[in-house]
């Protein structure tokens, strides 16, 4: 049994770690990939979760830093090895933080990042938990349509994107970061004040960090009743989990309408959690009356690697309702996604 740990099995364990994923997916990583904790593998996985500058600097929330390190002492101990007193002194650190059992205390401030295969390309997003405002926390659907984006990026490449209740950035910072996307701009939105603050902050340090590339990426209040006073166009227009509310929905839809109906030629994508059958038919139904034409191309989603989503150049950790995920594409006009990348390739060679 090797005492040594790959660098493939490194990386999803990082990467793992930076998601801030459930201790037990952590507990099957480790089970699947090492036999002994021994004292050098200790040292090797805690400079890879705690030690690692860029993790110091954007560091993950205390509670479960606290819970990481319980971990793996229990593994150690359990295996009948020694603890090393670095794993310790990050239990007695982050105590603090309610307790390793504990949970963080409302509007405590933590981070999430995301790395590249292949590089050192990683961003950060701030969130606050727990929190009642949704758009302070990362959501399923926009990992989906994040994952959908970096895999097919060449939809992207050159084009003027607007994104719907971004709320913490996770989708459009993806895309912004990843270098084969290229688009020409992204105007991120939301509504509330809180979230719109977060989001600038999420959009200053990556580009301080310079993950993205500056100026690409603006942010701006936006009421889905009235949308923006100029008349500025959009190529694709992207909401993730915005169709939660029944409510919303002929707003959502009236807004998708208009800046369809300004450029021809746009398609808006539509990342749905289908959690009520009824919210989703309105959402089918608005949109055939808005005279919108939409395809489900949930098939198109990236396949599945073992516990994580593999994508052309980014990795998410398999998040548990991912199957219940729709992905649409919606235009004025027939469009699926073969016919929109066949588009984008022809568009590219001329």
């Amino acid at each position: 049994m090797e005492s040594h740990l790959s660098l493939r099995w490194e990386d999803r364990l990082r990467w793992a770690y930076l998601q801030m994923v459930p201790v037990s997916f952590l507990k099957k990583l480790l089970a699947e990939t090492t036999a002994k904790l021994n004292a050098e593998a200790q040292t090797r996985v805690f400079e890879l979760l705690f030690g690692d500058p860029y993790i110091i600097k954007y560091n993950l929330s205390g509670v479960y830093r606290c819970k990481v390190a319980k971990l793996l002492v229990t593994l150690a101990e359990d295996q009948g090895e020694d603890v090393i007193d670095s794993l310790v002194e990050v239990i007695v650190t982050n105590l603090d933080s309610t307790g390793c059992d504990g949970r963080e205390k409302a509007g405590t401030s933590s981070f999430l990042s995301y790395g590249y295969i292949g590089g050192n390309v990683m961003f950060s997003v701030n969130t606050v938990s727990p929190s009642n405002e949704v758009g302070l926390v990362p959501w399923e659907a926009g990992m989906c349509l994040a994952e959908y984006a970096t895999t097919y990026p060449e939809i992207f490449k050159g084009k003027r994107v607007l994104e719907l209740g971004s709320g913490i950035g996770l989708t459009g910072l993806m895309i912004a970061s990843n270098s084969h996307c290229e688009p020409e701009s992204i105007v991120m939105t939301d509504y509330e004040k809180v979230v719109l603050d977060n989001l600038r902050h999420n959009v200053h340090i990556n580009e301080k960090e310079k993950n993205i590339p500056a100026g690409i990426v603006s942010v701006r209040k936006l009421d889905w009743t009235e949308g923006f006073k100029d008349d500025q166009k959009f190529d694709i227009i992207l909401a993730a989990d915005c169709v939660y509310d029944p409510d919303y929905i002929p707003d959502l839809v009236q807004l998708v309408q208009k800046y369809l109906c300004s450029n021809p030629g746009a398609v808006a994508m539509f990342a749905s959690t289908k959690r009520n059958a009824s919210t989703f038919s309105l959402f089918k139904q608005k949109l055939a009356e808005a005279k919108v034409k939409w395809t489900d191309e949930s098939k198109n989603n990236p396949p599945i690697d073992g516990l994580f989503t593999q994508c052309c150049s980014v990795m998410f950790t398999r998040f548990p309702n991912r199957d219940d995920i729709a992905l649409h594409l919606a235009s004025l006009q027939n469009i699926t996604h073969a016919s929109l990348r066949v588009q984008q390739l022809q568009t590219h060679q001329q």
